[in-house]
């Protein structure tokens, strides 16, 4: 039995790494948002930096009625989903984070 990420991803995990930064560019949508200051991607790493330091706890009631855990500080919303994240998981996730986003900030 094969076992390491040759095993897990057939295609390479580099291949896998392109796939995660493809769906997580998704978050780019927020960034003309007025409480946004910089939407980043790279590879499996996806991070809207706020003006002001982030509303946790008004953040995190939203992201759980979204059906995620995401634990953002500071001035940053940040996820690394794992390689295992399905394209569904991921549209969840970065989903959560904007639409969240937008219920505590609004639409502006």
């Amino acid at each position: 039995i094969e076992t390491g990420p040759e095993a897990t991803y057939p295609q390479g995990w580099q291949a896998r790494v392109r796939e995660l930064e493809y769906g997580l560019s998704v978050l780019h949508d927020i960034s003309g948002h007025s409480a946004v200051r910089d939407v980043r991607v790279l590879g499996g790493i996806g991070v809207i930096e706020m003006r002001a330091p982030v509303d946790v706890a008004a953040l995190q009631v939203e992201f759980v009625a979204r059906g995620v855990w995401v634990r953002p500080f500071g001035h940053l919303i940040y996820v690394m989903p794992p390689f295992i994240t399905t394209p569904d998981q991921l549209t969840q996730l970065t989903r959560a984070m904007i639409d969240g986003l937008r219920a505590v900030y609004g639409d502006a």
